[in-house]
């Protein structure tokens, strides 16, 4: 889904864009999704409630990924967002020297000092940063919805029958949704 949005799509158009596809929600006026909000979609709350439930330190960890991109933009490593990504899952055990030493190493600041004094208000803030994670991954299943729904009404714009119909529990795979379409005969 998140990679056919217009930022991503090529000069000549030659590709078609994943949302929307309706002219339903093609006329409505505001109605772009970025690619946050694109990839938020993707995310499973089942899931998310799950883990903070089981894994300690689960919501900590995102306070101290913010804290350490805000690191990162301080040494000017903006392609180093998209690695602290990848590495997001290690131990939420670790308190945030341990856990900033092994992402720094990652993207090539090994060694680099880190001003504790200077991070620690920020790292004090964990439950408002934590707060805000839930927020967004509320809002989760309205976005799927949303691109869900502009696909039904593509496919009913071209005569198709369409339904969503879902086909499993959520917990084991949160693309649990089908669309299923069929064309009418005359």
């Amino acid at each position: 889904m998140k990679s056919t949005v217009i930022e991503n799509q090529p000069e000549d158009g030659s590709v078609p864009l994943g949302y929307p596809l309706s002219k339903a929600v093609s006329s409505l006026e505001g109605h772009e999704l970025s690619y946050r909000a694109l990839e938020l979609s993707c995310h499973a709350v089942e899931n998310y409630v799950i883990r903070t439930k089981n894994e300690e330190g689960y919501l900590r960890v995102h306070c101290y990924r913010a804290v350490l991109e805000t690191v990162l933009r301080k040494y000017n490593k903006a392609h180093a967002q998209v690695r602290l990504s990848r590495n997001l899952k290690h131990s939420k055990k670790e308190d945030f020297q341990v856990y900033a030493a092994v992402l720094m190493r990652s993207v090539n600041l090994e060694g680099e000092h880190l001003d504790m004094e200077e991070l620690s208000p920020m790292l004090d803030r964990w439950e408002q940063v934590t707060l805000f994670f839930i927020i967004r991954q509320i809002l989760a299943p309205c976005i799927e919805s949303l691109v869900l729904l502009d696909r039904i009404l593509y496919l009913r714009e071209q005569g198709l029958k369409a339904r969503l119909v879902p086909l499993f529990d959520p917990i084991i795979s949160p693309r649990n949704t089908c669309i299923v379409a069929m064309k009418e005969f005359p």
